[in-house]
């Protein structure tokens, strides 16, 4: 058996060298070449993706780590070669910059180990920042100027909250996806910002096909695009807490459009927006000023307005559904991947009864057979939960690889019954699914538990997931099948297919072997 206690490496320096004398001379040349061939191949791995940043209670640790990577000569060789994606975490450098004879000399030293530590990504291709609270402007006024140095740079993603300057966007021309993140920080982006986006977005050379945005409306960030313009190569557009609206100065600019993702959007009928933590709204200095831009229109006419432009999507993810995506869902074929969530607290409006049972006679049928991954999240809503009415409408998702539902808790008898609702997803699954490999299972709540805490709300789920697990556990799956049997997830709990250990009465039946599901602890790795 392997031990790890006795490797070569694990071995005093003095150990090693003594050994290594006795070593010929051709096999130490061989050694060494081959430990520099895995160098270069784990320094590859090891500095594929960079984290730095200075925590507010252990700043030296994050001060080392930048000066480790600016001043480390084949380290930052390393970074320069193989560094490909950078998270940048909150800069906290307050108690490292307290009162003293020497602070600015402290400042100084920490800036020059920021900008040196950046200077040594010469290639990188991603960032993700994450501003904290506490960051001094100057840090955030540095990783601008850095950003806006690298040609090579196609993904920017940050954590709005925190932001202290604009994002200069128009200056970092070869970005393909920009993505803002954070709406439920309820705060703005600058209007500087968006300005700078929008100027992206028209200008010649961008390349920009993913999108993701906040507190903003479609027409701000077209407002630079003219109706001759080319369209924009914007294939996946996803906007929270905004507005959106189709018209003859939209539409044109929307012909590549694959991928839309609408959450929390916002009633165009509504006086202003006072869910902005600051208390400003859109309508305020530093908001949706003018209400030329602040054009929206309500989701059912939007969709209504996207079916006659007949732009055709393949992957939606909306947390409202109206008459008008019902509509639109009819209308054509090739929908790969469907995300119907809740708006917390409200869940589905009334009248969702009858938009499920449109939705589940006519809506998801026509995209049966080229859907891979299909959620249906309705919390407390039964009628949209995976049952024996919508079974049928499910059984059309032929090519499913991804399967996440609710199941309703009446549909869930506390003791072991001759039929269960779990026996017949896993049939239906078998017959129809033959490519599914995850399928995820969540309890629907109770309509009068709606406004509980929510610990209640995980008690009550955890007692509901018991019975489909119970049920999960003894179902058995015929060994002669040629369907691989997915995994299922049933409350963030893992179970696999697996062989399991016989009973002294199978045995003696001559029953050797079964196959059933059997839950998947998670391995946890300690990082060194």
């Amino acid at each position: 058996m392997y031990d790890d206690g006795a490797t070569l490496l694990s071995l005093a320096p003095e150990l090693v060298y003594a050994i290594a004398e006795r070593v010929s001379k051709r096999d130490r040349r061989r050694l060494r070449l081959t430990c520099k061939h895995l160098c270069d191949i784990l320094e590859s791995q090891v500095l594929h993706t960079i984290y730095f940043g200075i925590q507010y209670n252990d700043h030296s640790e994050g001060i080392a780590r930048l000066q480790s990577l600016a001043a480390t000569k084949d380290f930052s060789r390393g970074l320069s070669q193989w560094g490909r994606h950078l998270h940048i975490k909150p800069i906290h450098i307050a108690l490292a910059l307290e009162d003293g004879p020497d602070v600015l000399a402290r400042e100084e030293l920490i800036r020059t180990c920021i900008r040196n530590a950046l200077d040594a990504l010469q290639n990188l291709k991603s960032v993700t920042w994450t501003p904290g609270k506490k960051d001094k402007a100057w840090t955030h006024e540095i990783i601008m100027d850095f950003l806006t140095s690298r040609p090579s740079l196609q993904m920017f993603q940050v954590h709005h909250k925190y932001l202290r300057v604009p994002v200069p966007l128009y200056r970092m021309q070869d970005l393909q996806e920009v993505i803002f993140i954070g709406f439920t920080s309820r705060r703005r982006v600058s209007p500087e910002t968006y300005n700078d986006l929008a100027r992206l977005v028209a200008s010649p050379a961008g390349q920009l096909t993913k999108l993701s945005v906040v507190y903003t409306s479609l027409h701000q960030i077209f407002q630079f695009l003219t109706p001759k313009a080319e369209p924009p190569r914007l294939k996946d557009l996803r906007m929270t807490r905004s507005f959106i609206k189709l018209d003859s100065f939209t539409i044109p600019h929307l012909r590549h459009l694959t991928c839309l993702h609408l959450l929390h959007m916002k009633d165009p009928d509504a006086s202003e927006d006072s869910d902005i933590s600051d208390g400003s709204t859109l309508e305020s200095p530093g908001g949706l000023k003018n209400r030329e831009y602040r054009k929206g229109s309500q989701l059912s006419d939007f969709w209504s307005d996207l079916r006659l432009a007949r732009i055709y999507l393949k992957e939606i993810s909306i947390d409202d559904i109206n008459t008008g995506l019902l509509g639109y869902l009819a209308c054509y074929t090739g929908l790969t991947k469907l995300v119907v969530t809740r708006r917390f607290p409200s869940s589905f409006l009334p009248g969702s009864d009858a938009l499920a049972t449109l939705f589940f006679a006519k809506g998801l049928p026509s995209h049966g057979k080229t859907l891979e991954e299909l959620t249906i999240d309705p919390h407390f809503k039964d009628c949209w939960c995976l049952g024996e009415d919508s079974m049928p409408a499910f059984s059309t998702c032929t090519g499913l690889r991804i399967l996440k539902v609710c199941i309703s808790t009446a549909d869930l008898p506390r003791a072991r019954a001759s039929s269960h609702i779990m026996e017949k997803i896993l049939d239906m699954v078998s017959i129809h699914m033959p490519r599914l490999s995850q399928l995820s299972i969540s309890p629907s709540t109770a309509g009068a538990f709606h406004f509980s805490g929510p610990r209640k709300i995980y008690s009550l789920n955890m007692a509901a997931a018991q019975p489909a697990i119970d049920c999960l556990l003894e179902y058995p799956i015929p060994l002669s099948t040629i369907v691989q049997f997915p995994s299922v997830i049933i409350w963030s709990r893992r179970f696999d297919p697996n062989f399991v250990p016989q009973s002294p009465n199978e045995l003696a039946a001559g029953d050797r072997s079964r196959l059933r599901y059997q839950e998947v602890k998670e391995m946890i790795y300690d990082e060194e």
